[in-house]
This record gives structure tokens, sequence and C-alpha cells, in this order.
């Protein structure tokens, strides 16, 4: 999951400004859907791992049960959205199945003993203060520190490589 978080992240944090770069106008709001598409697809990652976990003792029914709530959250999400809202309302809704998804099969691992729900909390949002006790270690939706890359960060801070830390800004 590091290895992956590693990769997503700067992915999901950069996604806009990489649409704003390449793109002209026409696809300013292609920007603004991106990162929540990619939000809703690293709940998705979470998800499958999860699943991965329930299918590996033999309860493939939650797998069913979890994606039936998302086709559940879809259906009745996507269209009050796109009704009494806008486009950017239905992609949220659609980015939230994942959110739905991830949830149901948290919830079924943690009755069978084997959850993963804290590890998860701890690793997406912001953390107690690390060793130095002056900051908070960010999680992975934190843009102004992926949790690796603070990491990294820190340890170039302590060897005194001040140079190499604008390629980790």
């Amino acid at each position: 999951m590091l290895l992956i978080a590693l990769g997503f992240g700067p992915v999901l944090a950069l996604s806009d400004r990489v649409v704003v770069l390449l793109y002209d106008d026409r696809y300013l709001a292609a920007a603004a859907i991106l990162p929540v598409l990619m939000l809703g697809a690293w709940f998705g990652t979470l998800a499958t791992l999860a699943d991965s976990v329930l299918l590996g003792i033999g309860k493939p029914g939650v797998t069913a049960t979890a994606n039936a709530a998302k086709l559940a959250w879809m259906a009745s999400n996507v269209p009050f959205a796109l009704s009494f809202g806008t486009f950017q309302w239905a992609v949220l809704a659609i980015a939230a199945a994942e959110i739905v998804r991830y949830f149901v099969l948290s919830a079924a691992n943690y009755r069978h003993g084997l959850s993963f729900f804290r590890q998860d909390i701890a690793h997406n949002t912001v953390m107690p203060p690390g060793p130095d006790r002056r900051r908070p270690r960010p999680g992975l939706f934190r843009f102004a520190g992926l949790g690796p890359i603070a990491e990294l960060r820190r340890a170039a801070e302590s060897r005194g490589a001040g140079s190499k830390l604008a390629l980790l800004r």
C-alpha cells in the first residue's frame, strides 16, 4: 500500500495543475473533476484490499453486499445530483460510491476480527506529531506534505541536504 500511496499521492495532488498546464480552457472543468474521481479511486484501492481479505477467508457474499450498496448509492444519488445539482455533484456522488463500498467492507472485516480501519484512518489523515514534536505528520490527502514525502524531507533535513529539499517541496 505504501508503494501505491507513493505513486498515487503526488498524482492526486498535482492532477488538476497538470490538466490546466497541458490543455486549453475548454478542459478546465476536468481539472476540478479529476482529483475528486482519483480520491474515489484511492478508496477503491482500499476497498479492494478489504475485499481480498474477505475473499481469503471465504466470505464472497460480503463483496456482493458491498457492490450492491455501491450500486444503490449510485442509483439514488447520481440522478438526484443531476436533477437538483450540477454535473460536479454527480461526479462527487460517483466518487463517494467507492467510499460507501469501502465502509461496508471495513465493517465486515471488523466483524471478523480483521479490521484495517484504524490503520487506514491513521495513514490517510493527519497523524499525531512525529518524533520531533514540532509539526504533525501529514497523511495522503494533505498537499502540504504527503506522509512518505514528509518523512523523506525530515530525513534530508537531518542529514543537512538543504539543496535537495527543493525537489521534495
